[in-house]
């Protein structure tokens, strides 16, 4: 069955530079809503040792903002964080136009301070950090921003404060929309309206981003309460501007079946070579899948193997074997993954206001906008060549992580053995 995605007839796309210094991105669409996002270039990697936690704390209060909102108008808000920027976006009926953007102006350039009473969002916090904590990001995060810490992470309110005049400000700003209205008049709507910010105009962008160099070291997380044990092998992947080769590892990602943590799609694992050949065939596996994440100037690949801890050091082979195994792979297998990969994207950008999204974030991140038509012949390119070199980069590394969490993670192999075995 050939699935076919259908896009808004887009009129025109155009970006301006407002008065007060801040850039402005327009989609001109036939639907009868429209979208607001304000993006910053700046994430969870931009808080430092005092102020992590800032994002989170913003989003906390910030639900206030966005249930007054969506009470007085049939209005869709969200906070998103991400590594490497953070947005506030909104979906709104063509008449809510100006309420929305009004609404989206306040919510992302008032500064906000900490609450003397600060119990509740404490807890809030809390209980987030609470489901985080264990779960594979937040292991991934630990090896990306060494510098976080997990649980109870409340910034002072100077740090916060410092925070926000640094790193959400007009100079790492972008204003997003995509509707009916044309993009002259969404100007002037942003002309009269950021111009009362004044504090955040005056703001001084501090660029500061954590991540270190990608270098092979062994993490050991003794974990005594679990009964599982968790083996993570992880490669340098390519950078965000690196498309070519970020496409080859989502294909080889869906070869071996996308972890998915919080996608659910087990449709798509169902023929993946860690569905149909670790987790059928080895009853002590309750997980398998592989990762593949870019940022602005690293990435990362890996394989991820979840089973009972008596038996890690079967998981430890397996996970070890399925990497080598890659060597060989059908035609059956890179089509199939291929065809994954392109469901996927254009699944995903259904709505235009993920489009509004999707484009943003190639803006802040990658400095140009592209064509979502021009997707699926980008992966179709990819080769069998293609993926053999990169396959050949993994099982023979120059570099590699390796993470165990579980009860008895001091005994298992470190990341020189590991390379040997995998270059056998």
């Amino acid at each position: 069955m050939i699935l076919k995605f259908y896009f808004s007839n887009i009129i025109q796309q155009e970006i301006t530079t407002l008065k007060s210094g801040i850039s402005l991105y327009t989609k001109c669409t036939n639907q009868p809503y429209g979208s607001y996002c304000i993006m910053f270039r700046g994430g969870i990697r931009t808080e430092n040792h005092l102020q992590q936690g800032s994002l989170l704390s913003l989003k906390i209060m910030q639900d206030l903002y966005i249930n007054k909102f969506l009470f007085e108008s049939e209005s869709i808000a969200n906070f998103i964080i991400g590594p490497e920027f953070h947005n506030i976006n909104c979906l709104f009926l063509d008449e809510d136009c100006n309420n929305a953007a009004e609404y989206i102006c306040n919510v992302a350039f008032q500064k906000q301070k900490m609450p003397f009473q600060f119990s509740e969002i404490s807890n809030l916090l809390n209980v987030q950090q609470q489901k985080l904590h264990g779960s594979i990001s937040s292991i991934l995060l630990k090896v990306c921003f060494p510098q976080l810490k997990l649980l109870n992470v409340i910034p002072e309110n100077k740090a916060f404060e410092t925070f926000q005049t640094t790193q959400i400000t007009k100079t790492n700003c972008l204003i997003g929309y995509q509707g009916r209205r044309k993009h002259e008049e969404i100007v002037y709507i942003f002309e009269q309206l950021t111009h009362k910010y004044k504090e955040f105009l005056q703001r001084v962008f501090n660029p500061f981003y954590q991540l270190e160099q990608f270098k092979s070291q062994t993490i050991r997380i003794e974990n005594q309460i679990t009964s599982d044990f968790e083996v993570i092998l992880l490669f340098q992947g390519p950078t965000l501007q690196d498309e070519a080769n970020l496409q080859i590892d989502n294909v080889i990602c869906e070869i071996l079946g996308n972890l998915d943590e919080q996608g659910g799609e087990i449709g798509f694992k169902v023929k993946s070579r860690c569905y149909d050949q670790l987790l059928q065939f080895n009853n002590f596996l309750s997980n398998a899948g592989c990762i593949s994440y870019g940022f602005s100037d690293s990435g990362l690949f890996g394989l991820y193997l979840k089973g009972i801890n008596t038996h890690k050091q079967e998981i430890y082979n397996l996970a070890i074997e399925e990497i080598k195994k890659l060597r060989i792979i059908s035609d059956n297998e890179i089509m199939r993954a291929k065809n994954i990969v392109i469901t996927k994207f254009y699944s995903n950008l259904q709505r235009q206001h993920d489009q509004l999204l999707y484009d943003l974030e190639n803006i802040i991140l990658k400095g140009k906008l592209n064509k979502l038509e021009e997707f699926k012949d980008q992966i179709n390119r990819i080769t069998r060549k293609d993926i053999e070199n990169r396959i050949e980069q993994l099982i023979c590394p120059k570099q590699l992580i390796i993470i165990y969490v579980g009860k008895g993670s001091n005994l298992m192999p470190d990341e020189k053995l590991t390379m040997m075995r995998m270059q056998c």
